[in-house]
């Protein structure tokens, strides 16, 4: 790949060559995935070691087992060979679990209406659930996602869900992914994340696609400067649309937006391509501010959580 200034301001921040055309993160699910999965005993706790806020005398993780097959069968759908499972979480919070089309949907505490991998590609969960506690409350638990993202079902790319728990009349939801780049570790950050954002968490602005529109500031042709936007190819070029991301060597469906901290928060399957053939479909996260002069956008790829600089592209389809 063609390596720019457009990408050196990130390089060593993330496990990517660039920031738009940062590595699949695709692994073999059978090594390098497991080692991300915290040892599974019944019901274990131990004392949190990462950055935690210090608010709570005690911070720290019990990890309970997810096993599909001991949970309650709430309902099948013949049709589409789904159910909808309560399975056994923490103390008296349980788990609702939904299967259908190759993806499957959790909840922590009460059910909800939001199916969080719909539009994303085939995933599977983990057996093993990590809940965050402080002073004894349950906040916050968190799962893996593996995603397939290539031929293979062996070939995935690794996503924890953080997710707020719901309580009657109050469901929770997902907080945020975080990918398996994210800083200083996938499950450092998941536990930062989930300490810091879970508790009280408005699941309002967790909306879809369908509930939220990118505004015309945010949608357009950008680039770095307006002498690479008036060249006829660029590799750091980015055309935004309310349902897709172009790049050069590929593209992005966007499969939910978030309205948060003046910015918008993009949930996204990425696909390359080689020619005009779809390679190694990703599950990948953006973030879109409009930057404070009111020509351009601020822009990253990945987690917020992240030691990575956003990159600022200009306006090329307006003076």
């Amino acid at each position: 790949m063609i390596e720019t200034n457009f990408y050196k301001p990130i390089l060593g921040a993330v496990t990517a060559i660039s920031l738009l055309a940062a590595c699949s993160g695709q692994v073999d699910s059978s090594s390098a995935l497991s080692s991300e999965q915290p040892e599974i005993a019944s019901p274990k706790t131990s004392q949190d070691s990462g950055d935690s806020t210090e608010a709570f005398k005690t911070v720290e993780s019990v990890y309970t087992t997810l096993n599909l097959d001991d949970c309650e069968v709430l309902e099948t759908y013949e049709e589409s060979g789904g159910r909808d499972l309560r399975c056994e979480g923490y103390q008296e919070i349980p788990l609702y679990v939904s299967e259908g089309d190759a993806r499957f949907d959790v909840d922590a505490g009460v059910p909800n209406e939001e199916w969080i991998t719909s539009g994303r590609p085939f995933n599977s969960i983990s057996d093993t659930v990590e809940w965050r506690i402080h002073d004894g409350d349950p906040v916050a638990a968190i799962l893996r996602y593996n995603f397939e993202t290539g031929d293979s079902p062996n070939m995935q790319s690794s996503e924890l869900a953080v997710f707020s728990i719901g309580q009657e009349g109050s469901p929770g939801c997902l907080v945020a992914w975080v990918t398996a780049d994210a800083q200083p570790s996938q499950n450092i950050a998941g536990r930062q994340l989930a300490d810091r954002q879970a508790k009280g968490f408005d699941c309002s602005s967790n909306l879809s696609t369908e509930d939220i529109q990118l505004p015309e500031v945010v949608i357009g042709t950008f680039d770095q400067t307006q002498a690479d936007c008036s060249e006829p190819m660029s590799f750091s070029r980015l055309r935004i649309t309310q349902d897709k991301l172009d790049f050069y060597y590929g593209y992005a469906i966007i499969d939910s937006v978030a309205s948060q901290d003046g910015g918008y928060d993009l949930g996204a399957t990425l696909f390359h391509l080689e020619g005009q053939q779809e390679v190694r479909p990703e599950a990948v996260e953006y973030r879109i501010e409009p930057n404070a002069q009111g020509n351009g956008i601020e822009f990253l790829r990945g987690s917020v959580l992240e030691d990575t600089s956003p990159i600022s592209l200009v306006r090329c389809d307006r003076s």
